[in-house]
């Protein structure tokens, strides 16, 4: 089963097996085909709408559990790829924490927008940095 929800930061597309959550991707509308009666969804709508859905990423360990990590990152605040390496007691793995991070398979519920480099700038996202800057505004203003 799959569901499409409109936002103000783009079409996400989420795919379900068993009722757990397995995919959630960005794209453009045009991307998706989606119902002309489709309206937009605020951040929340789609959270509290998926809550009852267990999110069940495929992965190794090692990527699960750096997934984990960062769906603790709070709405409104970051954390660096050198931070989730320390959450995971692997303070060295900086590298692979973000090379995990790029292959998050759940955007938006694995909130891997509120990752960032130690020197404070945005970093890589999969569905675009410019994406990712308004989501972290967008919460930031929320939060407020």
């Amino acid at each position: 089963m799959q569901k499409i929800f409109l936002t103000a930061f783009g079409a996400l597309l989420v795919i379900f097996r068993n009722e757990n959550v397995i995919s959630a991707r960005f794209g453009d509308a045009n991307e998706f085909e989606i119902p002309i009666e489709a309206q937009v969804s605020s951040l929340d709508d789609i959270t509290d709408s998926l809550s009852d859905h267990p999110l069940k990423p495929s992965g190794t360990d090692f990527q699960l559990r750096t997934w984990q990590a960062v769906s603790t990152i709070k709405s409104g605040q970051t954390a660096s790829y050198g931070d989730i390496a320390c959450m995971l007691g692997r303070p060295q793995a900086y590298r692979a924490v973000a090379s995990t991070i790029a292959r998050n398979p759940i955007a938006l519920l694995i909130p891997c927008h509120r990752v960032i480099r130690s020197n404070g700038s945005l970093g890589g996202y999969r569905w675009s940095a410019d994406r990712k800057q308004r989501l972290l505004e967008h919460e930031k203003q929320q939060e407020a």
